[in-house]
């Protein structure tokens, strides 16, 4: 028997012809570089670090006033003269003087508000940049008169008072305070 052989199947002619002889597809694209990629990531990573390393440091440094002045303790009943050092801040053994003190401090800080004594509200303000955003909210308002309540510690450096408008409905809005130097403060 005899066996026919048939040559391999062509491809139909496209529009222009058959394709010439020894002729291949062209080679695929190559592959795009994931350089830009890489960089935008490591830069991004970078700045992520930085940040942190930024909040760490700002939060943990010694906050030591540039102004000197003193803020009321838990025995204060007056208003702050300047007399105050800056010390390191309070170690587990050092007494802040828990939530007595700052209740002081807060209850100073709300009669300050309500003389609408700047002068005092900016003394009790943390490194007396500014006079605190209660006393800027009720600085026009005519006689307010305010009830300083539950006082909650975080640590033995940070606490918040519930400060509320006297006749008010609310429970009242939590109030920051931080130990710096040797006394209590109002953070915002």
């Amino acid at each position: 028997m005899h066996t026919v052989t048939y040559p391999p199947p062509q491809q139909p002619p496209g529009p222009y012809g058959p394709p010439p002889p020894g002729w291949y597809p062209p080679p695929p694209p190559p592959r795009k570089s994931n350089t830009g990629l890489i960089v935008a990531v490591v830069v991004a990573a970078l700045l992520l670090i930085g940040g942190v390393v930024t909040v760490i440091v700002l939060t943990t440094r010694d906050g030591t006033p540039t102004a000197s002045t003193s803020r009321p303790t838990a025995n204060d009943e007056h208003v702050p003269t300047p007399t105050r050092k800056p010390t390191a801040k309070p170690t587990t053994a050092q007494n802040t003087g828990g939530e007595e003190a700052v209740k002081a401090v807060a209850q100073a800080y709300a009669d300050a508000v309500a003389r609408k004594d700047a002068a005092a509200a900016k003394a009790l303000v943390c490194r007396q940049r500014d006079t605190g955003a209660m006393y800027e909210v009720f600085e026009k308002e005519p006689n307010p008169k305010f009830v300083v309540g539950k006082v909650t510690m975080f640590s033995q450096t940070s606490a918040t008072v519930q400060m509320k408008i006297e006749g008010g409905s609310s429970e009242g809005v939590p109030h920051s305070y931080i130990y710096e130097g040797n006394s209590w403060c109002v953070e915002y």
